[in-house]
């Protein structure tokens, strides 16, 4: 074989899996090196133009977003479902999902606290007082109430936060689902 001819043995073999998995689909069922987090917040601010999508590798849907403004809304909608329920996949095909935490987790349900954190209960901070961090609740209300609504990004990055599973209660253990 001329090609392989002063090259370490089985380097074709990793040059050869190094390019088809850009290319092609993973099958191996292993997670995604992109965060969920990073994925969220970005669909959540910048989803309408599709910034999420070029996050994740997806260049030509990130253009057709930007072009289409999310796909007039529908798009980015339906994305935000996927990214928030953990079903949403990079270039590879490989779920983004949230980093699983080792040791003890929270008695609060991922589910109930994600359905608080929604508007208007989220700008109440019904989530944070659900896990029992009543300060930073009365803090976010306080916020939401005395600037007319601006407590609304706060409650947006919980919203990331608790559909990543990185939000914590008031023990600081992650509410996992």
């Amino acid at each position: 074989d001329g090609q392989s001819a002063g090259k370490p043995e089985g380097e074709e073999s990793t040059l050869a899996s190094s390019t088809s998995e850009t290319s092609h689909p993973v099958q191996d069922g292993s997670p995604s090196e992109k965060s969920l987090l990073v994925t969220m917040l970005l669909c959540q601010f910048f989803g309408l133009l599709g910034v999420h999508r070029f996050y994740t590798g997806k260049i030509g849907t990130g253009i057709l977003m930007l072009l289409t403004f999310g796909g007039f809304f529908i798009w980015w909608s339906i994305d935000y479902v996927f990214i928030a329920s953990g079903s949403f996949k990079d270039k590879a095909g490989r779920q983004i999902k949230p980093r699983s935490s080792e040791g003890a987790s929270s008695p609060k349900s991922l589910f109930t606290a994600y359905l608080l954190s929604l508007f208007p209960f989220g700008l109440l901070g019904a989530h944070r007082f659900y896990t029992g961090n009543i300060l930073t609740a009365i803090l976010l209300l306080i916020l939401t109430i005395g600037t007319g609504g601006i407590g609304f990004i706060w409650a947006a990055v919980d919203r990331a936060l608790i559909a990543s599973g990185s939000f914590k209660d008031k023990n600081g253990l992650p509410v996992q689902p």
